[in-house]
């Protein structure tokens, strides 16, 4: 019959016992002084060395020639120990649980023993003990008799009682190391005649999770396939998938990109792999990517054969600590559903959905996580772009030319139905999607950075909030003084322009020419046409009538106190304010316009501190922060109080009441 490995090679001395030098060096040191504990409880994971030191301490007490606190396995009691002595009583607690099992132990232990020194008791997974057991157990483990000792084993230490705990010297035993569980597979394969490479031993210790037991059950599963273990034999009896296939979805992830990361799935699941292994397989893989950024690349955090390391730094920077805790929620919850699941295919295929299309969640935290990736690619454009960076950026830049294409789609300018513009869904979240779509698109050094739209523009398929108008473009005049300026230097002002027909200068003449030294920093030459006759003549867009809208904050006055307010905001809260309607009253900053999207960001986090500490760096003095109906509804309350008080004096009762906003 064919004997286990893990049988086979059990440790036979206290020095071959890997990664548990703590423990075996003070048991080593009590057979030295021949002080033996009455009681031992180890506790650790399954497969750590617990039941192998439990033997070899039970050899060792009885042994007549110890050798540096190791058991010799020569003499009499080392032999009749191997073959099976009576005096060392192994017990299973799972099957033997029940109070009268330990009644018949309780009255064995006066008996003496009939060819060791000691008799050993030796209870394997005491956990499992009923809690009559345990306090028919008390006594006897308290008080044993002299040639009695107790060693008590067990993977959950929790469920044993404090007062059986109480009563014994506690060892926890560690996780085998990777790394020595690796060289021991090693040693093993070596002595049986296979061939084992180090990525597969590596692999095998990985997947062993710190169980050296579970490791030599799987080297002893790998030779029986083949005399030659490679990292794939390993992958393919044990199914899972290679760190390759890992990077590959992490990619796809990032990318956003379902299609490829379906593919790979069926391509993984026909080849047998089991789903709910890759799941947790990617879970870790994005531990690592997180230990990573959270300890600046340190790799002493990361358990070996876990991929290349270059790769997984430069993936590391690709995502942020944000992104991988919500993938790692998402495949913790799937990994949970999916063992229970009909189909575990179906269960991972709508895991990678989720994964790769961050807009089905719809929780703050999500959103959050979304605007922080459209903020990040907006400061890459204009990090790339030396034309871009003599203006700010933000996602409010992106929505305005949303907000242009819609009010330039028509020639007759004529303004949408109020019905048509206050839809039921909430606005900003699709203007989001559209932002998120143009920042993709990294604008060319020869492009301007926002293009006006033509009139064949399509109709855009959202709101952005508040009623669409017309922006009036900016006239070009001559300054108002020379100061020393050149002739052909122009500066914009915000006046409307003027009609074609009202041009007060000739469009026939040439084009002006630098006088004296001074000469433009561009070339006209060839450039410019000698006279505007036979081009197209494009309409205008009309001035807004402000008699039918209200003043509505755009950020486009750039000397008004709401202006500078904003612009000491971060980004991601002037494209929400830049939205909104915004005016200052006495002592308070009131904000139109909101809807729920804006209400919900507002008051999530700390928006209004921001906006309170920006108001008073701007104004000098302390702004309240309202959202428009916020102050009626304080207004109302003080007046209630007011009357309150009246009231309750003109009844004689004497209230004192202090204001402690």
């Amino acid at each position: 019959m064919h004997l286990a490995l893990y049988r086979k090679y059990r440790s036979a001395s206290f020095d071959e016992v890997i990664s548990q030098e703590h423990i075996t060096t003070t048991l080593k040191n009590q057979i030295k002084t021949a002080t033996p504990a009455h009681a031992y409880l180890f506790t650790g994971s399954r497969g750590t060395g617990k039941t192998t030191c439990a033997k070899l301490m039970a050899k060792a007490v009885n042994c007549l020639f110890p050798k540096n606190g190791n058991p010799c396995g020569e003499c009499e009691s080392c032999r009749a120990i191997a073959e099976g002595c009576p005096d060392i009583i192994e017990m299973d607690a799972a099957s033997n649980n029940g109070v009268d099992d330990v009644r018949a132990l309780r009255d064995e232990v006066m008996y003496s023993p009939t060819v060791c020194r000691y008799k050993v008791y030796i209870i394997d997974e005491v956990h499992m003990l009923s809690v009559q057991a345990f306090n028919a157990l008390l006594k006897t483990l308290e008080e044993p008799p002299a040639h009695v000792i107790f060693i008590l084993a067990t993977t959950e230490l929790h469920k044993v009682p404090a007062t059986i705990s109480s009563r014994c010297q506690q060892f926890r035993f560690n996780r085998i190391d990777a790394r020595q569980s690796a060289d021991r597979l090693c040693e093993i394969a070596k002595k049986e005649g296979v061939s084992l490479t180090e990525d597969a031993a590596l692999l095998i210790s990985r997947l062993s999770d710190g169980g050296m037991r579970d490791a030599v059950s799987l080297l002893d599963q790998c030779i029986s396939v083949s005399g030659e273990i490679t990292e794939e034999v390993v992958r393919s009896i044990t199914g899972t998938a290679g760190a390759e296939y890992l990077f590959k979805l992490a990619e796809y992830i990032n990318s956003r990109n379902a299609a490829q990361a379906l593919k790979l799935l069926d391509e993984l699941h026909s080849q047998s792999k089991d789903l709910i292994l890759l799941l947790g397989e990617m879970t870790e893989h994005f531990r690592n990517l997180s230990m990573l950024i959270a300890t600046n690349m340190d790799f002493s955090f990361i358990p070996p054969g876990s991929g290349d390391k270059n790769a997984l730094q430069s993936q590391a920077r690709d995502f942020t600590q944000g992104e991988i805790m919500r993938c790692m929620d998402i495949l913790q919850e799937c990994t949970a559903k999916a063992s229970t699941a009909a189909n575990r295919k179906i269960a991972a295929e709508m895991c990678f959905v989720r994964l790769c299309t961050p807009r089905l969640d719809s929780d703050v935290t999500s959103l959050s996580l979304r605007m922080e990736k459209i903020e990040q690619r907006l400061d890459a454009v204009v990090g790339g772009n030396p034309a871009a960076a003599d203006r700010p950026w933000s996602i409010a830049d992106t929505i305005r030319q949303i907000e242009n294409a819609e009010a330039k789609k028509s020639v007759s300018h004529v303004q949408p139905k109020a019905a048509d513009i206050h839809k039921n869904e909430s606005p900003v979240p699709k203007a989001v999607q559209q932002a998120e779509e143009i920042a993709r698109q990294k604008p060319s050094a020869e492009a301007p950075l926002a293009q006006a739209p033509t009139e064949e523009a399509e109709e855009l398929p959202f709101d952005v909030g508040g009623q669409v108008v017309a922006q009036p473009a900016p006239t070009v005049t001559q300054p108002a003084d020379d100061s020393g300026k050149p002739d052909w230097l122009f500066e914009g002002d915000d006046t409307p322009p003027a009609p074609m027909d009202e041009i007060p200068f000739d469009t026939s003449e040439a084009p002006i020419e630098a006088d004296g030294d001074e000469v433009p920093p561009f070339d006209l030459e060839d450039n410019t046409p000698a006279s505007l006759e036979g081009l197209p003549e494009y309409p205008l867009p009309e001035a807004p009538n402000e008699a039918d809208n209200e003043p509505v904050f755009d950020g486009q006055v750039a000397d008004s106190e709401c202006e500078r307010i904003v612009q000491c905001l971060p980004s991601i809260i002037q494209a929400v304010m830049r939205t909104l309607s915004i005016r200052l009253e006495g002592d308070s900053m009131i904000i139109g316009g909101c809807k729920r999207f804006h209400t919900d960001f507002l008051n999530t986090g700390d928006s209004r501190q921001r906006i309170t500490a920006a108001a008073k760096e701007v104004t000098g003095r302390d702004i309240k922060v309202l959202l428009e109906g916020e102050e009626a509804a304080a207004e109302e309350k003080s007046d209630r109080l007011s009357e309150f008080l009246k009231n309750a004096e003109s009844m004689g009762v004497n209230i004192k009441y202090k204001n402690k906003r």
